[in-house]
């Protein structure tokens, strides 16, 4: 399945064979914007599954926005960010995991070039390093 190669880490010395990039190029990743930060870090990526899933509850929330789904979404997500739990073994690096129960990941990834660090929302991840 293409999807899980999306989840692949780079690890010393090895670069990702499917990056996010293309992830969503081929929809298997969802960018959703910017619009929502965790611990300072922009939260641009979701998974489609969950996206998909989450969507009806977006648009009923959005006339609470005007309308705007973004913002709908936004709100959503800071909400569940809030009850996010780091795990104990997290090094302030690439690849640190936060747990948003019941059953959501915010894993610490990198995109683009530089330093410039990003959070990516998965459901169902059950392991430390995939």
């Amino acid at each position: 399945m293409v999807g899980r190669t999306a989840y692949a880490r780079r690890t010393t010395g090895d670069h990702l064979l499917y990056t996010d990039e293309q992830a969503v190029e081929d929809g298997v990743l969802v960018d959703i914007g910017a619009n929502v930060r965790f611990l300072g870090l922009p939260v641009n990526r979701m998974t489609r599954h969950l996206f998909d899933d989450l969507k009806p509850f977006i648009e009923a929330e959005s006339p609470l926005f005007d309308g705007d789904f973004g913002k709908a979404l936004a709100s959503v997500l800071r909400t569940k960010c809030q009850l996010a739990q780091g795990s104990p073994d997290n090094t302030g690096e690439v690849g640190d995991i936060w747990r948003i129960p019941p059953n959501l990941w915010i894993v610490k990834n990198e995109v683009g070039v530089g330093p410039l660090c990003t959070l990516r929302i998965i459901e169902g991840h059950n392991s430390r390093r995939s």
